[in-house]
């Protein structure tokens, strides 16, 4: 009999301040494999999820109300 395969999830973190966090502890318990792309870091984004389970797109400083302070 074969194991499945490890579910893969896809994040992809926008802003260097706003990493995974707490989830990267939840998923490694929960044998999670987590592939970070970094966006500000010119980390190739795929055009779609294919291949994982999920994915993940975190936040940044930048809130809705924010367009003066980030044109």
């Amino acid at each position: 009999m074969t194991a499945d395969p490890p579910t893969r999830i896809l994040v992809i973190q926008n802003d260097p301040t706003c990493p995974l966090g707490g989830f990267a502890g939840t998923f490694a318990q929960a044998d999670v494999a987590v592939e970070v792309r970094r966006g500000f870091a010119d980390d190739e984004i795929p055009g779609d999820a294919s291949g994982f389970d999920g994915a993940i797109v975190l936040g940044g400083a930048m809130g809705a109300n924010d367009a003066a302070r980030f044109p």
